[in-house]
């Protein structure tokens, strides 16, 4: 980013803005980082911020693509970082939590929900999100289903006993790309 840039953004945010001419000066400056890229970057990017400065972090979800460098980043994450599950902080999700604490549920028995995203059977081209062959996706599972898993535990408060689980939809994209001509 220019210094042009970087000033013109300063003087319209609300916020602090530092301009570092690499990652170890942006580490010296930082408590902390967000990882916020595609899947299979997040350990990479993880272990060269860590290089320069032990700093707590945040990681989107999945933590890794793989379950050994998941691990791997698990052992090498300084105390204070967490992998995030946005949908915890949906304000819906934190009515239901305030009225659980505030004891205006009863106990809960049953829980059920579902994902309604439907743009792996609209979208018309194949994105990393798509892409077994190269190790870059979690599926549906680590992309929306872990979401779903997270906030049974979360409003559960307790272990979670899967009966069953259903699909119905699937990913068409590639079978789109073949037949549209």
């Amino acid at each position: 980013m220019s210094p042009d840039n970087v000033r013109q953004l300063s003087e319209i945010s609300s916020l602090p803005v530092t301009n570092c001419q690499d990652l170890e000066q942006l580490a010296g400056v930082s408590q902390g980082f967000i990882i916020c890229t595609p899947n299979h970057l997040h350990v990479s990017v993880a272990e060269e911020v860590l290089r320069y400065k032990q700093l707590p972090f945040v990681c989107e979800k999945p933590l890794s693509t793989d379950l050994n460098s998941a691990r791997y980043l698990q052992e090498i994450a300084p105390k204070g970082s967490i992998v995030s599950f946005n949908y915890r902080y949906n304000p819906v999700i934190d009515m239901i939590m305030r009225l659980r604490n505030e004891r205006k549920l009863g106990e809960l028995h049953f829980f059920s929900a579902e994902f309604n995203k439907n743009s792996a059977l609209t979208r018309h081209h194949l994105t990393w999100r798509d892409s077994a062959q190269q190790s870059k996706s979690s599926g549906a599972l680590g992309d929306l289903s872990c979401h779903l898993l997270d906030l049974f535990c979360f409003i559960g408060e307790s272990p979670v006993v899967v009966h069953g689980i259903k699909t119905v939809k699937g990913t068409r994209v590639g079978y789109k790309i073949r037949w549209s001509g």
